[in-house]
């Protein structure tokens, strides 16, 4: 008897362990609903091609992207903080069923021209 005790006591002591080690908590980005990283993008194109993502530029911090003021003309994409990166450029932007870029998971923050 005292060997299967030993053997489940390991085991109990193992489980326990193993579901209280940091391992599997979540980050608090990830609870908060927040992404892990932003990248800022400036709209180089003109509306209708917000889905080539090569129109989207990169800036560097998010200073530049709050100094970026939005020019007032016909309604355009102007800016955009995206989750996603690839060569200065963001690898998904969705959209609307107007073409504009939808705020959410992968867009965090969307600015239009106004």
């Amino acid at each position: 008897m005292k060997k299967y005790l030993t053997g489940i006591v390991a085991v109990m002591l193992g489980m326990l362990l193993a579901f209280g080690t940091s391992s599997f908590e979540k980050s608090k980005a990830v609870l908060k609903n927040k992404p892990l990283s932003s990248y800022y993008y400036q709209f180089t194109g003109t509306h209708g091609n917000e889905s080539n993502l090569n129109l989207w530029d990169q800036l560097s911090s998010l200073t530049d992207y709050n100094n970026l003021t939005c020019p007032i003309g016909s309604t355009n994409s102007c800016k955009i903080i995206n989750t996603t990166n690839s060569a200065g450029h963001p690898t998904a932007v969705p959209l609307d069923a107007n073409g504009f870029p939808v705020q959410g998971t992968v867009n965090t923050d969307v600015k239009l021209k106004q």
